[in-house]
């Protein structure tokens, strides 16, 4: 849920950071705009929190998150059998 909560905020506040710029301010929200989209696919919220999970991975000496490529292995209660979650 924090997805929606950055993009409003990101719509309302750059028009009005953009404002000195006047005549090419829609020009620049409009470039910003294009390259959130492109480089950050998952949203913004997502791209925060897994930057955020390799800080802290990295500051722990842990392997580092890799989004979008995690799989869960599960083992059954009653014969052990693994399977892939994914």
């Amino acid at each position: 849920m924090l997805g929606p909560v950055i993009g409003s905020a990101l719509i309302i506040l750059l028009p009005e950071i953009a404002r000195p710029l006047a005549e090419y301010r829609q020009i620049v929200v409009g470039v910003v705009l294009v390259v959130v989209v492109i480089f950050t696919p998952q949203g913004l919220g997502d791209t925060f929190l897994a930057w955020l999970a390799h800080k802290r991975a990295h500051a722990s000496g842990a392997p580092p998150f890799k989004p979008g490529k995690t799989t869960a292995t599960a083992t059954t209660e009653k014969n052990g059998d693994a399977y892939d979650c994914a």
